[in-house]
């Protein structure tokens, strides 16, 4: 036995050493070839989530504005997209293109910034404007096109020679037509070319603008205002005077995302109303919606569901959620007819610059221990966090980085103690030559897992042309109360960087070590940016 385990150990070391080799000459060809000018990218981390929104750390200083889209990755697969609702100095808030139950505390962010122009190109610039020119009439293009198409793979192998791969095409693209009423479409979706499968998150035809009397939507959308209707196969009307009080309704059925085909199967039909304040240079929202669910006719499920936010001039912001299921026959199963589902009461408190302030009460009624792709240690630090008392604490300085405690207690179903989470990160400030550090330790404790994980990162900017990091995880844990029944050590690293003007290329490598077994994870991707 432990000469086939050492067999396999050294095979492995020979792999990880060849593979090194290709990854440093992917590394000089890929400087090599990159000679093109650049948008500025830039990289941060998820630091809050809510129900329906996902805080991250980049803001207007690094020129996140209003409608731009950010990537979230995880060991650099693309997790979904967020577009920026709102910005800060230094940080943002977005709404998701997908569940916001897929993101997790501390994923990185990566948003490219449009090109800025030289100062030779703005010479340039001016003494063409000084030159005379005869006038011309200014025609606006018929189609503005965005978004970005990607090819991603990746290969594991596990101890006793089993492997896994995958190769996996990203799809995010945006289509204006300058037409009187605006049109825009969006198209969001993954294709797995090893399962012959296509997964169709967003397709959608958008008319008008929200701000307008007048806005819709058809094909396959996600509605934020209809937060628990999920994805619908249908359309959605609005009108209002502007975008601080509208009504909507959205009708359409439950889409099969495996198959772009019409499922009729299931529908849904909601109608909502948003009304937004702004006095004295405050902020409040309210929204209300009643949602229908319906299976051939007979009632599937009903529910209601608002949310109350109120933001200050003084950075303090106050959110409300709720969603409570309607029965209308309460004998079925002895329920009551109306009962709370999900509910979140969120507080988040800014002290100048330097200081943030978190505190977020969740119940959510869920399993929490879901079987997922990842293992069960791994996936329980996440599910934890989904429910509970969580507060967090935040310092950042120019000088002395960012650092950031929370925790997070909840009240378990079979037992009489809590279940507990800390955690405690450390982001040291620019070093030269724009190098990052980061150190992380979270600790739980449940009826289930008792665990310690520590992380050391250190990450390099190539001047906005892309980055390098590596990641080094010790992960102590046992089943019960017991903590160093199994200790896993795993190295992470990975690049990503772009080649031309809109072509990039990522890559990452994971070699995990846990007792006996072993693993090795392999991804290498590109992009074209649209």
């Amino acid at each position: 036995m432990y000469m086939k385990a050492s067999l396999v150990f050294n095979a492995i070391q020979e792999e990880v050493k060849m593979i090194k080799k290709i990854i440093l000459i992917t590394i000089y060809l890929t400087m090599s070839f990159a000679q093109e000018k650049l948008g500025l990218q830039v990289e941060g981390t998820v630091t809050y989530i809510t129900i329906e929104n996902v805080y991250c750390d980049l803001g207007s200083e690094q020129g996140v504005g209003l409608g731009d889209t950010l990537k979230v990755l995880r060991r650099n697969d693309e997790i979904g997209i967020l577009v920026v609702q709102s910005t800060g100095r230094k940080s943002s808030v977005t709404i998701p293109l997908v569940s916001a139950n897929l993101f997790q505390l501390g994923d990185r962010v990566l948003f490219t910034a449009k090109e800025k122009k030289t100062v030779s190109e703005n010479i340039i610039e001016e003494k063409k404007i000084e030159e005379p020119i005869k006038k011309k009439k200014r025609t606006k293009p018929l189609f503005d096109q965005g978004g970005s198409v990607s090819l991603r793979g990746n290969w594991n192998e596990y101890s006793g020679g089993s492997q896994h791969q995958r190769l996996l095409g990203n799809l995010n693209y945006r289509l204006g037509i300058d037409l009187p009423l605006k049109t825009q479409m969006w198209i969001y979706g993954h294709n797995n070319f090893m399962e012959n499968s296509f997964r169709l998150y967003q397709m959608r035809l958008e008319f008008g603008d929200k701000n307008d009397r007048l806005f819709g939507q058809v094909g396959r959308l996600y509605a934020s205002e209809l937060a628990g209707i999920g994805a619908v196969d249908g359309a959605m009307v609005s009108v209002g005077k502007n975008r601080r009080s509208r009504v909507g309704v959205l009708a359409g059925y439950q889409p099969r995302f495996l198959k772009t085909e019409l499922s009729t199967h299931v529908s849904k039909i909601g109608v909502y109303s948003t009304n937004e304040w702004k006095p004295n240079k405050q902020i409040i929202r309210f929204n209300i919606a009643l949602v229908g669910q319906y299976t051939q006719n007979a009632i599937d499920r009903e529910f209601l569901y608002f949310r109350f936010y109120w933001k200050t001039k003084s950075n303090y912001e106050f959110s409300w959620y709720e969603t409570v299921d309607m029965y209308r026959d309460s004998t079925i199963y002895d329920r009551s007819q109306i009962e709370p589902i999900s509910s979140q009461i969120s507080i988040r408190y800014r002290l100048g610059k330097i200081l943030t302030l978190n505190s977020r009460l969740s119940s959510r009624r869920q399993i929490v221990y879901r079987q997922t792709g990842t293992m069960i240690a791994d996936s329980l630090f996440v599910d934890e966090l989904r429910s509970g008392w969580y507060n967090a604490i935040q310092i950042r300085t120019e000088d002395w980085g960012t650092l950031r405690i929370s925790s997070n207690h909840r009240v378990q179903t079979n037992s009489s103690e809590l279940s507990q989470v800390y955690s405690g990160s450390y982001t040291a400030p620019r070093f030269r030559n724009n190098i990052y550090v980061r150190f992380s330790s979270s600790y739980i404790k449940n009826m289930l897992i008792t665990g310690l994980r520590n992380r050391v990162s250190i990450s390099k900017s190539f001047n906005g042309k892309g980055s390098m990091f590596a990641d080094y995880d010790l992960y102590v844990y046992g089943f019960g109360n017991q903590l160093a029944d199994y200790n896993r050590h795993t190295l992470s690293f990975g690049m990503n960087y772009r080649l031309m003007k809109k072509i990039s290329t990522n890559l990452s490598m994971d070699l995990s070590k846990d007792g006996e077994f072993n693993s090795i994870y392999s991804y290498f991707g590109f992009s074209y940016r649209l």
